[in-house]
């Protein structure tokens, strides 16, 4: 199935939001089996574990899958996708193979499918398929001391900076001017040094969890160890999965009120312009 429109976002159809849906949890079914076969820990998180929960399944408007591992795991996951051959059905989108994507995460695609935006266009995406986003959580101290706020305020910073750095076209003035001023410092050079701050406390024992890589602001993303592990499962469209052992907690810090559906004009997904299942 596909649509088109020029520069439009297309108009979700129920029957179309029912084949994305499905195509998502196929996608989020092979990520899981991998899991399992390497003795890797996931969790749902974000609009999914809110839809697990509120919907038993997607949210209604929701075009897409989000997952969360911990670094470790998340690194053997990248290492083990990448090693696979091209050319199969389902394959990773991450920095190690586009030196020009900007995310800090991993997004698992299926080829034959086509998932078009603006913002893929501006970027220059190589890939630009279904996907499901695959989040690291780094070790992290407690979050309130001023040393870990403005290590925080670092890496926002620096994602904004790449992910400037990241638009090839429609460029603003803005964008142009910070162009000129990033033009001695790649993309790699930003990415890598972003990575090792978000690594900073990988090495030694810390009793939170961050999700440096997610849009909400790290503070919220901040959270126990202990509302993540042991490892609990919600029905998520007939089928369990794994989600955070204290799932309650972590959607109230993330949504506050979160079986209060949101006004209509909120209910929205990625802005697709063309897509193909």
């Amino acid at each position: 199935m596909k649509k088109q429109a020029e520069k439009e976002n297309i108009s979700f159809s129920p029957e179309l939001m029912e084949q994305l849906h499905q195509c998502g949890q196929e996608i989020l079914d092979v990520f899981v089996q991998i899991c399992k076969e390497n003795d890797l820990r996931y969790y749902l998180i974000a609009g999914t574990l809110l839809g697990a929960v509120r919907h038993k399944g997607p949210i209604p408007w929701d075009d897409d899958v989000d997952v969360c591992m911990p670094r470790s795991d998340f690194e053997k996951f990248k290492k083990i996708m990448l090693s696979r051959p091209k050319g199969e059905t389902y394959h990773i989108y991450c920095f190690e193979n586009d030196n020009n994507f900007s995310p800090l995460l991993i997004k698992l695609m299926k080829s034959g499918t086509v998932y078009n935006s603006q913002v893929a266009i501006d970027k220059n995406r190589h890939y630009r398929e279904l996907w499901i986003d695959i989040f690291p959580l780094d070790n992290a101290p407690k979050d309130s001391g001023l040393g870990y706020r403005l290590h925080g305020k670092h890496i926002s910073i620096m994602k904004r900076l790449m992910s400037y750095k990241d638009i090839q076209s429609n460029l603003s003035i803005k964008i142009k001017l910070l162009h000129f001023l990033l033009k001695g410092f790649s993309l790699k050079t930003l990415h890598n040094h972003t990575e090792r701050l978000m690594c900073k406390w990988n090495d030694r024992p810390c009793d939170y969890y961050v999700n440096w890589a997610s849009h909400y602001h790290f503070l919220k993303q901040t959270m126990p160890k202990k509302w993540y592990e042991p490892a609990s499962e919600l029905i998520y469209s007939g089928k369990y999965y794994c989600v955070p052992h204290e799932w309650d907690k972590v959607l109230t810090r993330l949504y506050n009120d979160y079986m209060k559906l949101p006004p209509k004009d909120e209910q929205n997904g990625h802005g697709a312009i063309e897509i193909k299942i």
